[in-house]
């Protein structure tokens, strides 16, 4: 048994998935999801998967109802970019290419003025043309 990630970076307002994963897992077994901050992260349990609610950090646990299996964590840390300590974490180029920018409801997802923290290196070459 196992997640698809132990440490997870989102931002405010994604939704997303931890996928978990059993080998031979038994018809019987079920697991339950709990999130230790419920206004940092929020499970939907119809649909399986998680919403980034507020700027922090929170443990989700998978607890499994089979013995032969251990309880799994993931450890999800949700950007706001209010503060140095819960900036907004950019992974990629259109990530980054948004900050500033409104989408078709006049909404900014990254205001100029918000604290951002890079998660991976970012090629942009791709995006600035040739002199």
């Amino acid at each position: 048994i196992y997640l698809s990630t132990s440490t997870l970076y989102v931002s405010k307002g994604d939704n997303f998935d931890i996928d978990i994963n059993f080998k031979n897992k038994k018809s019987y077994t079920t697991y339950e999801v709990i999130v230790d901050k419920s206004a940092v992260v929020r499970y939907n349990e119809e649909d399986e998967d998680f919403t980034a609610v507020g700027g922090g950090y929170t443990k989700v646990l998978y607890r499994t109802s089979n013995v032969n299996y251990r309880n799994l964590d993931c450890v999800v840390y949700v950007g706001d970019g209010l503060s140095k300590s819960t900036p907004f974490y950019i992974s990629s180029a259109e990530e980054l290419a948004q900050i500033g920018k409104e989408d078709a409801d006049g909404n900014v997802k990254y205001p100029l003025d918000a604290y951002y923290a890079l998660r991976e290196n970012i090629d942009i070459s791709y995006l600035i043309p040739f002199l």
